[in-house]
């Protein structure tokens, strides 16, 4: 379902904090990360999303521009085979059309219609436009014109029109709650949530095991291994006769929710929407929009981390979609480089918000900037891992994906920084209180491991001695060192793989061998070509033929990746 809101867009005019140029967003993707400063328009954005999916009440006056002009909130959608012939019929002919009905209204397949949500309804009205409509539309009676057009955007469902929408607000609590008849439901400041919890735990016609086990489990993969839970449960005071939720310890017994900390009503109230919300509502999953507000707060960047991958897992595994909106640092992190996630950048000039997803680099800096992300913030990250240049980042990413079955990867359990090669001269890994004027990798993170090329071109060549002081510092202070036992770290890529790339035999790469310039030569024109292009081409194309089976058994490499693995898990407090 969630497919076809990647071509779902959604703008506000005069809605909240929006003026009058229409602000939005012009796909859905799975994950939608929002940032910006405070009071930027992040929630505007968020009431836009909710009040044109599925249920929503009326736009409120609270709505409105001080102007009291109309709000609209435009839904932009792509117009379909299906949607058309709804309206231009394939046995009807003349009228104000010219010709047969269908055969006029099938060119506008493919192009999108753009709908506004009427302020005293949820019915698709006024302001409908087909973008980048052939002339032939304009050419007719205008009355018709307009006559077509509103069947089109009665006769097309809205994409989000079939989304259910959950929010939880930056603004939460769970507390001690008194359980009445009233209906049941999750409120988007966490009240409510005890007496969903009572409700499932002791009312025969709730499965009582989505507390019991599915939300005690996912609970705990979040929390572990900083701490762990035998029991979830609900408790009567008979003096207040005020429920209250228990969280059950081997070591410490039963402990009150309200006495615990805000972080862990904050992974409590995320796994209660997520998992009870939807049962009480009896919606599908993967129909669904969930809409969470600044996670990071009172939360730990490892949990954080956990509780995104949580989020991860949950997404893959029902096809829900989220937006989040962050300060976080570690939440830009984890989604900048995912394909099925965006970042959305949320400005406000004191006078309307202005929206724009993050595309490149000048973009990603004013993130930075608003966020007030220094240097030092990378000490957030679990570990670091230190490469030569972006194609070795790019290769050690795609093998410890491989190499852990997909278990660990970077953003959630290591990041990858670049050294640039000769300027490990200028990196020590000594006490930073020793170091002066070389840059003391130690003061960044704690957590470190370091992949050097040998540059060997003989088997008797000699490792330089910037490298042979670097490995020795690193190596004392309980880092990890490797410098590759080839002459490059291109000298890893196996025969089987390099064969399975190119598509036909291939010569034997020596172990001292410099791949581009001595290896690449020696293979037919045309197939030299597909490196041709440079290393970081190169290793776009060569990762998506790697598998866990044609990746080893190359020199040391299947020694060091178990190396690495232990101690990326290590870093993490990954058992196995």
């Amino acid at each position: 379902m969630r497919a076809t809101l990647k071509q779902c867009g959604i703008q506000g005019v005069g809605f909240k904090c929006f003026g009058d140029t229409p602000q939005g967003i012009s796909g859905i993707l799975p994950f939608n990360v929002v940032v910006g400063r405070n009071n930027s328009g992040k929630s505007g954005l968020l009431d836009l999303v909710g009040f044109a999916c599925a249920g929503a009440p009326p736009l409120s006056p609270q709505s409105k521009r001080a102007s009291g002009k109309d709000a609209a909130i435009l839904v932009t959608s792509q117009l379909s085979n299906n949607d058309l012939r709804k309206v231009f019929q394939a046995n009807t002919s003349g009228g104000p059309l010219p010709g047969n009905h269908w055969e006029f209204g099938q060119q506008f397949v493919g192009h999108q219609l753009t709908r506004d949500v009427c302020t005293s309804s949820v019915d698709w009205l006024s302001l409908t436009t087909i973008h980048g409509v052939p002339t032939a539309l304009d050419r007719i009676d205008p009355a018709a014109k307009s006559e077509f057009l509103k069947h089109l955007a009665g006769a097309c469902a809205s994409p989000l029109g079939s989304f259910f929408f959950h929010r939880l607000g930056a603004e939460r609590d769970v507390r001690p709650e008194q359980v009445t008849t009233n209906a049941l439901g999750l409120e988007s400041d966490g009240r409510g949530a005890t007496a969903v919890v009572q409700a499932f735990l002791t009312r025969d016609d709730l499965n009582r095991r989505v507390v019991e086990s599915t939300l005690l489990s996912a609970l705990n993969s979040i929390c572990e291994p900083d701490f762990a839970f035998t029991r979830i449960s609900c408790l009567l005071n008979q003096q207040t006769q005020f429920w209250e939720i228990y969280l059950t310890q081997a070591e410490k017994g039963d402990i009150r929710l309200s006495q615990s900390g805000s972080g862990l009503k904050t992974i409590l109230l995320t796994l209660l929407i997520l998992e009870l919300q939807p049962l009480l509502k009896t919606q599908a999953r993967d129909r669904t929009i969930f809409a969470l507000e600044e996670l990071e707060n009172n939360l730990h960047p490892a949990l954080l981390r956990r509780l995104l991958a949580y989020l991860r897992h949950y997404s893959d595994e029902h096809g829900s979609v989220f937006f989040l909106t962050t300060h976080s640092s570690v939440t830009v992190d984890v989604f900048a480089d995912q394909e099925d996630a965006q970042i959305i950048h949320v400005q406000h000039d004191n006078k309307d918000a202005q929206i724009a997803p993050v595309s490149d680099y000048l973009s990603r800096r004013g993130i930075l900037d608003d966020l007030d992300i220094r240097a030092s913030d990378i000490l957030q990250s679990n570990g670091i891992i230190w490469v030569e240049g972006p194609s070795d980042r790019r290769y050690l990413n795609r093998w410890i994906e491989l190499w852990s079955d997909g278990k660990l990867y970077e953003g959630n359990h290591y990041r990858i920084l670049i050294y640039g090669g000769k300027l490990l001269s200028h990196f020590s890994s000594s006490d930073p209180a020793e170091t002066q004027s070389a840059i003391a990798l130690l003061a960044i993170n704690r957590n470190l491991a370091l992949l050097m090329d040998s540059d060997k071109k003989k088997p008797w060549g000699r490792i330089n001695d910037t490298k042979r002081r670097v490995k020795k510092e690193v190596d004392t202070l309980g880092g990890l060192s490797w410098i590759t036992q080839g002459r490059e770290i291109e000298n890893y890529l196996s025969h089987d793989l390099l064969t399975a790339a190119v598509g036909e035999p291939v010569p034997a790469l020596d172990q001292y061998e410099h791949f581009f310039n001595e290896f690449v030569p020696k293979l037919l024109p045309a197939k030299g070509k597909l490196f041709s292009r440079g290393k970081v081409p190169a290793a776009d194309f060569l990762v998506q033929h790697m598998t866990a089976e044609n990746i080893r058994g190359t020199l040391d490499f299947n020694d060091w990746m178990d190396s690495l693995c232990r101690r990326i898990r290590r870093w993490n407090r990954i058992s196995n």
